[in-house]
């Protein structure tokens, strides 16, 4: 499960992961981790914004530094 060369998941190979989560028996702890995983997803959707916007404020204010 581990892929050394992706590292924007702390080594772990989604793709592998996700294809081998089938095999896990349903229940409520698979549900648990499963709501863990939307609420990581949440919250990495709101660090993307966030970056976004800095990198957004940080373009304004350099074109503001070339147009004076």
């Amino acid at each position: 499960f581990f892929n050394a060369e992706n590292k924007s998941f702390c080594g772990l190979d989604e793709i592998t992961i996700t294809a081998v989560w089938a095999k896990v028996a349903d229940g409520a702890e698979k549900r648990e981790v499963e709501e863990k995983w939307k609420k990581l997803n949440g919250k990495e959707f709101e660090l993307c914004l966030q970056r976004s916007g800095l990198v957004n404020e940080t373009a304004k204010m350099i074109f503001k530094a070339y147009e004076s």
